[in-house]
C-alpha cells in the first residue's frame, strides 16, 4: 500500500533585532516498515530528517525553487549543519526537483548526511541542486544503491559526493554537473567502495582547484570509472593514492571514451597513481593536460602498479612527460595503436619495470626522445612510428631494453643496446631499419617470424654499428609457411603442395601422394652483410632443394618433384629403398643427384625422371640397383656415373639431347 504525504512549513526567526526569514523545521520522516510512504516536500524547510522504512521523498515537484537547508547552529553545533540526515533510514528513495543546500552561509556543512549506521538508500535521484558551502554536498558512510544526477551538485569547499570509513555506493551516473570548487568533486576514501562511476556525454565532473576523482586509503576501491563526457580539474584530474606501508587503494578500470583533462600552470597530473593500482586504463577519446607547464598525463609513481594502458585515442601533453612510471613503479602493458604525445620531453618515460610496449600507432615528441628508458623494459613491439623532434626516437639511457621488434623504416635509436633487436620484414621496400647512434654494449640481431620475406637484398636494416656491437644473428633461417614439414626418423606422407622437403634421421619413411608437388622456395637463409662501415644489409637467399641425409629412408613417390633451380631430389645420405612412380625433374640441375658417399640400395623407376639442362640421375656415390620401367631423360645425359652402379636393369626408356643415354665417366657399372 502506498501511504502519500505532503508537507508545507515555513516559519519567521529574528536575529539581533533584525528579522531574517528562515525555513521552519522539516517534519521527521519516519516511514513505514510495511509499505512505501510516499512524501512531498514543495516549501522551504531546514534539517530534515529520514528514519525508519520506505521512504520515497519528492522535494520540489511541484515547486523547483524549494530549498531544504541546515540551520546555522543548535546543540550539538555541528549536528544542526545538515540539510538532510538519512543515517538510519532504510530502503530510502530521494526524488529532488528543488535546492537541497544553497551555495550561502545558511548551508555550513552538508547537505545530506548519510553517516556510519545500517543505512541504506536505495536511489538518490538528483534534478534539481544540492549544494554545500563549507564542506560536503552528499556524504556516505553507509550504503547508497544509486546517486544518479541530471542537475548539479555542487561544494564551494570539500567534496561533492565523499564515500568513506566502510562506506558503499553502487552506481554514481552523472548525465549533470558534479563539481568542487576548491578541493574534491568525488572522493571514496578510507576503505570505501564505489561499484561504479559512469559519467555520460552530457555529464561534466569538475574541480576547479583540486582533483576531480579521489580514490585514496588502505583499501579504498572504485571498481569502474567510464567516462563519455568531460572530466577536469587544476591539478590531478584522476588520482588513486595510498599511504606508504599500507594495503594498496585500487582502481579496477578507467575506461574514457570522452575527454579527461588537467589544466594547470604548473606540477598538474591527469591521472595519477602512487603506491596503489590501476588494473587497466583503455582510452579511445583524449587524456591530455593541457596548461602552460602541465607535467603528465598518466603519472605513476612510488610503488605504483598499473596493469594495462590500452590506448586507441589520443593522450597528450603540452609541457613535460605524457606517461611516466617511476622508479619503484610498474606498468605491466602500454598498448597504443592511437597517438601519445608531448610537446616538449619524453612521451613515455620509463625509470621502473615495464613490462611491455605494443606500438601500432603513433609515439612522439616534439623536442626529447618518443620513448626514454632509464629502468627496464622487456619487450618493446613498434610496428608503427617512434619519433622525436631530436630525432631520438628511443633513448635508453643507462637501463635494460631486452627485446626490440621494429617494422618502422626510419627508426632512430640512441644509448645502451637492445640485448634482442628483431628486424619486422613485411615487403621488399616496406621493412624495419634503424638508425643507432652513441651505442654501448652489443645486440642479438634476427629477423622477427612474422615477417614475409623474399629472395634478394634489404638495405641497411640497421647503421651506426660495428661487427663488435652484434653478440650473434649474423645469419639465420627464416620459416616460410609454404615449406614442407622435415622429416626426422619417422613415417610421413604428403598430401598437400609443400616447397623444400628435408629428411633426416634414421629409418625415415617417406610418401607422396599423387597429385601432390614438391617445388618452389621453401625456408628462406638470410645473412648480415656489412656493406660498408657501419652499414647492415640483410642477404636473403632460398632454399629449394629436396634433400636426404638420413640413413636407411624408404621413399615413394606418386607426384612431382622438382627443382627450378635445383635437383629434383639431393641424396647426401643412403635410401634404402627408392620407388618413383611419378614426376622426379630439373630444370638447370639434375634430376636426382647421389653425392659422393651417399648410397642408394634399391632404385626402381616406372614414372619419370628428367633434367631439362643436365643428367637425370648423375651418380658419384653408390647404387646398388637400378631397375627402370618407365622414363630417364636428360639434357646432358639419362644417366651419369661417375661413381659405383652395381646392376642395371632397363625395360623402359634411358635417352638424353646428346643421344648419350648412359655415361660411363671412368668409373663402375658392373651388371
Amino acid at each position: 500500500m502506498l501511504i502519500i504525504r505532503f508537507i508545507a512549513l515555513f516559519g519567521l526567526y529574528f536575529f539581533s533585532g533584525t528579522s531574517t526569514l528562515f525555513a521552519a523545521t522539516c517534519t521527521t520522516l519516519t516511514g513505514d516498515p510495511a509499505n512505501e510512504v510516499e512524501t512531498k516536500i514543495d516549501s522551504d524547510c531546514q534539517n530534515l530528517i529520514i528514519t525508519g522504512s520506505n521512504n520515497n521523498v519528492i522535494i520540489g515537484e511541484n515547486n523547483p525553487s524549494v530549498v531544504i537547508q541546515s540551520s546555522n547552529g543548535g546543540t550539538p553545533d555541528y549536528d544542526w549543519k545538515k540539510a538532510v540526515i538519512t543515517t538510519n533510514s532504510q530502503d530510502t528513495t530521494i526524488i529532488n526537483y528543488g535546492n537541497i543546500g544553497k551555495n550561502n552561509t545558511n548551508l555550513k556543512s552538508f547537505a545530506i548526511w548519510h553517516d556510519t549506521g545500517s543505512g541504506s538508500i536505495k536511489l538518490l535521484d538528483n534534478r534539481g541542486n544540492i549544494k554545500a558551502n563549507d564542506h560536503t554536498a552528499i556524504n556516505n558512510r553507509s550504503s547508497i544503491d544509486t546517486i544518479n544526477n541530471s542537475g548539479m551538485i555542487y561544494t564551494h569547499k570539500k567534496n561533492g559526493i565523499v564515500n568513506g570509513a566502510g562506506g558503499e555506493i553502487k552506481k554514481i551516473i552523472n548525465s549533470g554537473t558534479i563539481e568542487a570548487k576548491l578541493d574534491w568533486a568525488i572522493k571514496n576514501v578510507s576503505g570505501g567502495n564505489i561499484d561504479e562511476i559512469t559519467n555520460t556525454t552530457t555529464g561534466t565532473i569538475r574541480a576547479k582547484r583540486d582533483k576531480a576523482i579521489r580514490n585514496y586509503g588502505s583499501n579504498s576501491i572504485i571498481t569502474i570509472i567510464t567516462n563519455d563526457g568531460l572530466i577536469t580539474s587544476k591539478e590531478s584530474t584522476i588520482e588513486n593514492e595510498s599511504p606508504e606501508g599500507q594495503p594498496g587503494a585500487l582502481i579496477s578500470n578507467i575506461i574514457n571514451t570522452g575527454t579527461i583533462q588537467q589544466h594547470t600552470s604548473g606540477n598538474g597530473k591527469t591521472i595519477k597513481n602512487k603506491n596503489a593500482t590501476i588494473d587497466t586504463i583503455n582510452n579511445s577519446g583524449t587524456i591530455r593536460a593541457v596548461g602552460a607547464r602541465a607535467d603528465y598525463a598518466i603519472y605513476n609513481i612510488s610503488y605504483g602498479v598499473i596493469n594495462n594502458i590500452i590506448n586507441s585515442g589520443f593522450i597528450k601533453v603540452n609541457d613535460n612527460v605524457t606517461i611516466k612510471n617511476g622508479r619503484l613503479a610498474s606498468i605491466g602493458i602500454i598498448n597504443n595503436s592511437g597517438t601519445i604525445h608531448a610537446s616538449d620531453n619524453a612521451a613515455v618515460f620509463n625509470e621502473g619495470q615495464l613490462n611491455q610496449i605494443i606500438n601500432s600507432g603513433t609515439i612522439s615528441a616534439g623536442e626529447n626522445n618518443g620513448i626514454k628508458n632509464d629502468g627496464t623494459i622487456n619487450y618493446i613491439s613498434n610496428t608503427g612510428t617512434v619519433s622525436a623532434g631530436n630525432n631520438i626516437g628511443i633513448y635508453n639511457s643507462g637501463g635494460t631494453i631486452t627485446t626490440l621488434d621494429n617494422s618502422q623504416s626510419d627508426l632512430t635509436y640512441k644509448g645502451v643496446l637492445p640485448t634482442n633487436y628483431n628486424a619486422i620484414i613485411s615487403g621488399p621496400s616496406d621493412y624495419g631499419k634503424v638508425v643507432f647512434s652513441g651505442v654501448s654494449g652489443a645486440t642479438n640481431f634476427g629477423v622477427h617470424s612474422s615477417s614475409t620475406l623474399a629472395v634478394g637484398t634489404y638495405g641497411l636494416v640497421m647503421s651506426g654499428l660495428n661487427a663488435n656491437n652484434i653478440a650473434s644473428g649474423t645469419s639465420g633461417k627464416h620459416s616460410n609457411p609454404f615449406a614442407c614439414i622435415d622429416v626426422n626418423g619417422t613415417t610421413a606422407t604428403y598430401t598437400a603442395n609443400c616447397a623444400d622437403l628435408d629428411i633426416s634421421g634414421n629409418n625415415a619413411n617417406v610418401t607422396i601422394n599423387s597429385g601432390v608437388t614438391i617445388s618452389g622456395e621453401g625456408d628462406l637463409d638470410w645473412e648480415l652483410d656489412n656493406s660498408s662501415g657501419t652499414l647492415w644489409d640483410l642477404v636473403v637467399t632460398a632454399q629449394q632443394d629436396f634433400v636426404n641425409t638420413g640413413n636407411n629412408t624408404s621413399f615413394f613417390n606418386a607426384g612431382n618433384v622438382s627443382g627450378s633451380i635445383t635437383h629434383g631430389i639431393h641424396n647426401q645420405g643412403s635410401f634404402e629403398t627408392f620407388l618413383n612412380n611419378g614426376v622426379i625433374a630439373s630444370n638447370d640441375k639434375n634430376g636426382i643427384h647421389n653425392n659422393t658417399s651417399a648410397t642408394i640400395t634399391n632404385l626402381t623407376n616406372t614414372g619419370i625422371i628428367s633434367s631439362v639442362k643436365s643428367s637425370s640421375l648423375n651418380n658419384i656415390g653408390t647404387i646398388s640397383s637400378l631397375e627402370n620401367s618407365g622414363n630417364i631423360s636428360g639434357g646432358d645425359y639419362g644417366i651419369n656415373n661417375t661413381g659405383t652402379i652395381g646392376y642395371i636393369s632397363n625395360t623402359g626408356t634411358i635417352s638424353a639431347g646428346n643421344n648419350i643415354g648412359i655415361f660411363n665417366d671412368g668409373e663402375t657399372i658392373t651388371t
